[in-house]
């Protein structure tokens, strides 16, 4: 959690030199005008989700912005966290190219897990049949 609101706010402000050639610049990416930046760099608003989605579609690390810790840091302190079955999980799915709560999300999307599951039931349902064709061309 961020100590002080103001470091988050430094730190956006900071983040935002590094990638715009200004404030309005930086507020139009945002689809915003300069003035509602101000609270944020401020630190008097931390950014909610909405504004952290945006702010990583730009390319930031938010987990820096709210924290201070760079992305491995904090992928060190909560490794320190997990059991040896959540760690080896972890790695399987940063092999899958899922490093995020939103990738994840988009990889349980709920349509294509149904459509999954309808694909994997018409396939038992279809063997069932088979299976009961087959006793039945026995029994004759």
């Amino acid at each position: 959690m961020p100590k002080k609101p103001n470091e988050i706010g430094q730190r956006l402000r900071q983040w935002s030199a590094t990638q715009f050639p200004s404030l309005a610049a930086f507020a139009r990416a945002l689809g915003w005008i300069p003035q509602n930046l101000t609270p944020y760099l401020n630190g008097t608003i931390l950014p909610g989700n909405a504004l952290q989605a945006k702010l990583r579609e730009l390319g930031c690390d938010i987990e820096w912005l709210m924290t201070g810790k760079d992305k491995e840091e904090c992928d060190r302190a909560k490794t320190r966290e997990l059991s040896p079955n959540d760690v080896a999980l972890l790695q399987v799915l940063k092999e899958e190219g899922i490093e995020s709560a939103e990738m994840l999300r988009a990889f349980f999307d709920k349509e294509e897990i149904a459509k999954d599951i309808a694909s994997i039931m018409a396939e038992r349902y279809k063997r069932r049949i088979q299976g009961k064709m087959k006793k039945k061309r026995r029994k004759r």
